[in-house]
Formats: C-alpha cells, structure tokens, sequence
C-alpha cells in the first residue's frame, strides 16, 4: 500500500528541486555563469522560483506542483507533473491541470487510503488510487472541507455554514444541520425543541472533529 507520509512528499520535492537544478547546472558548465552584481540581483528571474503546493497523484506515479520557470516572460507560476522515477518536468496547460491535478492538501483520504475527498471550484469530488473521479456535487452554492467516513462509505462536506452527507453507494443527500443567521434570541440559552437541536448539532460536530483527528493520528 503506498503510504503518502510527509518524508515522501519531501522527496518529491527534492526530486523537483533535482530536475530543475540539472539543467541549470549543465547550462553554467558549457557557457559560463557571468557572476556579476547584474545576474546576482536578478535572482528568481535568472534561476526561477522554487516549487511550491507539491502533492501526489492518487496513484502515486506522478508529483504535481506550481512552478514558474526560469527566464519566464510572465510573472505567474504554472502546474507542472513529474514521474516518480525521474524526468523532465512537463508543463499542463490549465484546462488541462483542472480536470488531471490532484487537489492541495493532504486531507479527505480513508484509512486504506483506497478513496479521497476533495473541493474543485467550491463542488466535491472524490477519487479513487488508480485516478478515477466521481464527482458528488454540482451546485451553485460553494461546497469546502469535504471528508470521507472512517469506512469510507459516506463523504460529509460543509455549505453555506452546515453540515450534509451523502452515501457513496447512492441514497439521498442529507443536511445534517440547520443553523441559520437569524437574529439572536432573546434568551442566553435555547430551549425546549431549539434547544435539543443545538445539542444535536455540537454533538455532529464533535464527530466530525473526533474523525479528522483520529485520521490525522493513524497517518
């Protein structure tokens, strides 16, 4: 099983490091490097940026990562893949990066690390390891912080400040919460019907922090 520890995302960011420095060295070799005042001042410029949001695939044959090449006329960093195994890093154009490239961050994954969750342009998503997708929402509304079940059977997002779930094998979508900005009460406390729904809702919430927790140990 393909463990994504934080060592291994670190050696892919040297791997980057190493493919970008390479031809650079090579480059200095065969025509000199002028090391005057001018080219030290260029910095970035002349030697380009470091890589940055580094993240694997959900096979674990490819890193990804944003990069801004050196000598680039333009002044924004761009989505680059490189295989595992080496090689030069290849540039994806954006509709391309949008629909191919992993989402940032480490989260969403189950136990097995067989499935994960992620947010793509405020809907979710989740994918399987061999880099298959299957997308869970499509709404206006903006979908973040999505998450998988312990058993992977269920994904939970949050919206417009609640909590909803939906089963991955089908059924149908619940809104596991219902806070509203409304006016602020008269009372300090809720009671009586608003009251046990206050409770049900810290107590959801409670479960979805104690999950993500638990995930992070096992990790």
């Amino acid at each position: 099983m393909m463990r994504f520890s934080a060592r291994a995302a670190a050696a892919g960011a040297l791997l980057l490091t190493a493919a970008q420095a390479a031809p650079a060295r090579a480059q200095t070799a065969a025509n000199g490097f002028d090391l005057s005042v001018r080219n030290i001042m260029r910095g970035p410029e002349l030697v380009g940026r470091s890589p940055d949001d580094v993240r694997w695939s959900a096979d674990g044959r490819w890193v990804y990562f944003r990069w801004r090449q050196p000598e680039a006329r333009d002044t924004a960093t761009h989505v680059y893949r490189v295989a595992v195994g080496g090689g030069a890093p290849e540039m994806l154009p954006d509709s391309v990066a949008d629909r191919v490239a992993p989402a940032s961050g480490g989260g969403g994954w189950t136990l097995d690390r067989s499935r994960r969750a992620f947010e793509r342009r405020g809907d979710v998503f989740v994918v399987d390891r061999s880099g298959a997708e299957r997308r869970i929402t499509d709404t206006p509304a903006r979908e973040r912080g999505p998450e998988l079940s312990l058993d992977g059977r269920t994904v939970f997002w949050m919206s417009n400040n609640n909590l909803f779930s939906v089963p991955l094998a089908g059924g149908p979508l619940r809104q596991l919460t219902d806070l509203r900005l409304d006016n602020a009460p008269r009372t300090n406390e809720p009671t009586g019907a608003r009251g046990d729904l206050r409770t049900r809702q810290a107590e959801l919430f409670d479960v979805v922090r104690d999950r993500r927790a638990e995930r992070e140990r096992r990790e």
